[in-house]
């Protein structure tokens, strides 16, 4: 039985697979590329998906151009898309995504017995719980059963240690490494430590805004600068193909000086390195910057980092490349930095490593003093069972306050191992009391529950009044052995 490890892109999706310790993928049957997250809605039955639908994005056929769906990992979490005038839901596209990878995978000549039902899924470190509760459903539709959602920086760390990185692992004893995957849709970084046989997340952090699509509409921008200095005015058509051709040229830019493409009743239009550079450098500027703060928040300097390791389609580009040497003595630029992600979940879903907390789950008491409720090292998942739960009474010692609150929180640190860290705060509950009641008699009920999609809910109740509150906390950082 094979398993394996998915990641769903915003530009790409990818499935590898680990046999005889080494590591495989499933690329585009007609292609041998990773497959486009394109979903295309060929009148009122047909749905085209992957590089078939990206290739009609080039037709000049303006009857094709109203039913595409490009990147629509980008709507999971949102209860609607217009796509051609009518209204779908997310997870319907990207349910057809996932029946696209399982069939290009059924279609092989080659015969491969495949475990869907434990499949190892990345995720960026900035998703909420709708939107990862989102992709699990989309996948379940297809057929495909979630066994483990993982984190797509620290999945790109783990197959960079198990078979990219050339040094010895003990020789990482507690030190700092960071991911920089810089994908289509979102910049994910991950601070991690490398303690006892294991990766500890120390503190993740995502954007939104300077994701690989925004680099395809600089170059669209300038194309189509360029083309109303000859009076033209595209139409529908052309804007859609513009959109196919302007990805093409940002890839060619990483290599060449300059890149072409072709406008109908236009002619060529040309953009050079140096004018798309000029375009994009606030852009990485942003994306760099939050290295540095994600390092401030933990007190951490850059020379702090063991090394970078850079990941994703964009870290291609001259211009990202140079601007975290700047920083970084030591960066790792993998020949496989496209399919890192991908293959980091595959050798999770081989290797079948214990997933815990990096850090203890805090509250804070009355005495102004934080108290553990959950231990850092918690394998989160033990036994089978699809969540963990904790629960525990604690008291009012104000009610002429009116309300009790909660302050949740987490070392800067993992594993505890400076019990005297400052803390990093998660979130914060209130719920309205008993003032007539007297100081620690109104028990208050407290529960922490970690699902399957690595959201913890945390609920307080009191039977006194019959209040409720609750929070969703989505940013709690992991540990995963790697021995």
């Amino acid at each position: 039985m094979v398993k394996i490890g998915i990641d769903f892109g915003t530009t790409n999706s990818l499935v590898s697979y680990v046999a005889d310790n080494k590591i495989f993928s499933f690329l585009e049957s007609n292609t041998a590329k990773s497959h486009p997250s394109v979903v295309w809605y060929k009148g009122l039955d047909e749905v085209v998906v992957g590089e078939a639908a990206k290739k009609q994005m080039n037709n000049d056929d303006v009857s094709t151009s109203g039913g595409f769906v490009r990147s629509p990992k980008m709507y999971l979490g949102k209860k609607s898309v217009r796509v051609g005038g009518v209204d779908k839901d997310p997870v319907e596209i990207v349910s057809e995504i996932f029946k696209h990878l399982k069939s290009d995978i059924c279609d092989r000549d080659e015969k491969y017995d495949i475990d869907y039902d434990d499949v190892v899924i990345t995720i960026p470190v900035s998703w909420n719980g709708k939107q990862r509760t989102d992709l699990r459903t989309a996948a379940e539709k297809a057929g495909i059963k979630i066994g483990k959602f993982v984190h797509e920086p620290l999945s790109a760390l783990y197959g960079f240690l198990k078979k990219g990185y050339s040094g010895r692992l003990d020789d990482l004893e507690k030190k700092y490494m960071l991911v920089f995957d810089w994908g289509g849709g979102t910049l994910d970084l991950t601070l991690c430590q490398y303690y006892q046989g294991g990766l500890a997340q120390v503190l993740n952090h995502g954007i939104y805004d300077v994701g690989g699509d925004r680099f395809d509409n600089v170059v669209k921008d300038i194309v189509t600068e360029k083309a109303e200095r000859t009076g033209s005015r595209l139409e529908l058509a052309t804007e859609i193909n513009l959109i196919y051709n302007c990805e093409v040229m940002k890839i060619q830019l990483s290599k060449k000086d300059i890149a072409h493409t072709h406008i109908e009743k236009i002619g060529e239009i040309s953009v050079s390195r140096e004018e798309y550079e000029a375009k994009i450098e606030n852009i990485i500027e942003k994306g760099v910057k939050a290295i540095d703060s994600l390092l401030r928040k933990v007190g951490l300097d850059r020379n702090s980092i063991e090394f970078c390791l850079a990941t994703g389609g964009m870290v291609a580009t001259p211009a990202i490349q140079k601007a975290l040497r700047l920083r970084f003595d030591r960066v790792f630029i993998p020949e496989n930095a496209i399919t890192l992600v991908s293959e980091g979940s595959a050798w999770i879903a081989n290797d079948a490593p214990e997933i815990c907390l990096s850090k203890s789950f805090e509250v804070l008491n009355a005495d102004n003093q934080y108290f553990s409720l959950i231990k850092s090292n918690e394998r989160v998942f033990k036994d089978g069972r699809e969540s963990f739960k904790f629960t525990t009474t604690m008291y009012c010692v104000n009610p002429k306050d009116l309300e009790a609150f909660f302050f949740f929180a987490r070392s800067k640190m993992p594993f505890d191992l400076n019990q005297l860290d400052e803390k990093i705060p998660y979130n914060y509950l209130s719920i309205p009391v008993d003032p007539n009641a007297q100081p620690f008699q109104q028990e208050l009920k407290l529960e922490i529950i970690v699902d399957r999609n690595l959201v913890a809910k945390v609920i307080v109740s009191s039977d006194t009044t019959g209040e409720r509150s609750e929070t969703e906390i989505t940013e709690l950082e992991f540990g995963i052995s790697i021995r």
